[in-house]
């Protein structure tokens, strides 16, 4: 994590709920489960880490965001950035990849 995402972690605190949220649940398994779904066939560029998706799907659900408005809470919310494991020198997933990676969830 860079400089500045670890001081907007010191920032928000541990009394942020995303924060909470981020450190009560088991990750690693939810990533095993999330690539063991997708099927993945290792050929082409391998895309954004399935648990970033998941996470940013969920906080776009939790906040009733569309596609659109979850791609500039993204890019501008740094407890959103914190929890989903962006950084603030990477891309940040757009409209389409969330769409598209809710419909492949289904």
């Amino acid at each position: 994590m860079d400089l500045f995402l670890q001081e907007s972690a010191r920032r928000i605190g541990d009394d942020d709920v995303l924060t909470k949220v981020d450190a009560l649940l088991d990750w690693p398994a939810f990533s095993a489960i999330l690539k063991r779904g997708l099927r993945r066939t290792g050929i082409g560029p391998s895309g954004y880490d399935p648990l970033v998706l998941f996470k940013c799907l969920l906080v776009g659900q939790w906040h009733g965001l569309s596609d659109p408005k979850l791609e500039r809470a993204l890019k501008v919310r740094l407890d959103f950035m914190l929890f989903a494991g962006l950084d603030l020198h990477g891309t940040v997933p757009d409209e389409t990849t969330h769409c598209r990676c809710r419909s492949s969830a289904n």
